[in-house]
């Protein structure tokens, strides 16, 4: 995640003297997700081996007697060599653009309006998410009622539980949903439509697991972080 997407969240969330310990804590974060994540299911039930109709495209292994910066500037040549023509990536380039713009950005559009629809105007996350109340309760977290839809809700949309922080007065709580919003990963409006379009065979059900366990990871480093910081 970028700097200033991260810096960013922290303004909205309405903690901007914390960005820098926000960026902090993503990177801790994510190496702790990292580790843990591919390790659990579903994806530690994905076979480890290349996809099929593509097989294995890199081969790192350096060649004996060459020095290793030689090498990657041979391989970065060679790399290069077989490179499409200006005209071709012109074409790749367009034809990218115009998918992100007519297939990509209104399916995102549509699922984000959902989620703030979901959020401003009915009491649909905040019936389900009664049960998650006490757990915020017993981590200290302030204002756990009106924090709680914001664990949930980021599924669908990545900056809406930064919206909802910008609403509470609690910075420790505030500081816990912007690192969420950024850390959970999976967002349907995102990155869980261009992985469900992609040939990875990872079905909804599964990132929807994938964000679960990402949220269960994340929210107890947050809280530490957030009672430390920014209590």
């Amino acid at each position: 995640m970028s700097v200033p997407f991260v810096f960013l969240t922290a303004s909205v969330a309405g903690i901007p003297e914390l960005g820098g310990t926000l960026y902090g804590a993503m990177v801790l974060v994510g190496v702790i997700c990292a580790l843990i994540t591919p390790r659990l299911p579903p994806l530690s039930r994905m076979p480890d081996e290349y996809y099929a109709p593509v097989g294995k495209q890199l081969h790192e292994q350096v060649a004996e007697g060459v020095g290793i910066w030689a090498w990657a500037r041979h391989e970065g040549l060679r790399r290069a060599a077989q490179g499409p023509a200006s005209l071709a990536m012109l074409r790749s380039g367009f034809a990218t653009t115009f998918d992100l713009f007519f297939a990509m950005m209104p399916v995102a559009m549509t699922i984000e309006f959902i989620a703030l629809v979901i959020y401003y105007h009915t009491d649909l996350l905040h019936i389900l998410t009664i049960p998650l109340v006490p757990v915020l309760e017993l981590m200290a977290i302030p204002e756990a009622g009106a924090a709680a839809p914001g664990l949930v809700i980021g599924f669908l949309d990545q900056f809406v539980p930064a919206l909802i922080a910008g609403g509470i007065t609690s910075p420790v709580t505030s500081f816990v949903l912007a690192g969420l919003s950024v850390t959970q990963l999976i967002f349907m409006a995102e990155t869980g439509v261009l992985i469900h379009r992609s040939k990875i065979p990872l079905p909804i059900r599964s990132l929807a697991a994938i964000f679960v366990i990402r949220t269960v990871i994340a929210l107890p480093v947050l809280v530490a972080i957030a009672h430390w910081r920014a209590a």
